[in-house]
């Protein structure tokens, strides 16, 4: 319905079908996909492992302060560097903001 009203139709498509992948193609393949419990394993293992994956990398990134950027500008809590004096994120004087965010 949102598709329809939307201003612009194409663009919003695009978004529909993002959205139809995602929550309904995505899981009704994985859920015809498992027929023995060694397969659920394996799904649930790939999941777990991607997640431990996505932390550690996040870890990383925090860590050394590389990381997120937006228009090559450092934002988030790795791109401390621009904004923070020390870490853990304690604001510097010029700022005095106490969000851990820097705004991109």
């Amino acid at each position: 319905m949102t598709t329809v009203l939307s201003t612009d139709v194409e663009v919003s498509l695009v978004g529909a079908a993002r959205f139809l992948q995602v929550f309904a193609l995505v899981p009704l393949a994985v859920m015809l996909a498992v027929r023995e419990r060694r397969h659920l394993v394996l799904v649930c293992g790939a999941v777990l492992a991607a997640g431990l994956f996505e932390a550690v990398y996040g870890i990383v990134q925090v860590a050394t302060g590389n990381g997120a950027s937006f228009g090559g500008a450092a934002c988030g809590p790795s791109g401390r560097s621009a904004r923070w004096t020390s870490w853990p994120w304690r604001p510097s004087s010029a700022t005095g903001s106490s969000s851990p965010w820097r705004s991109c």
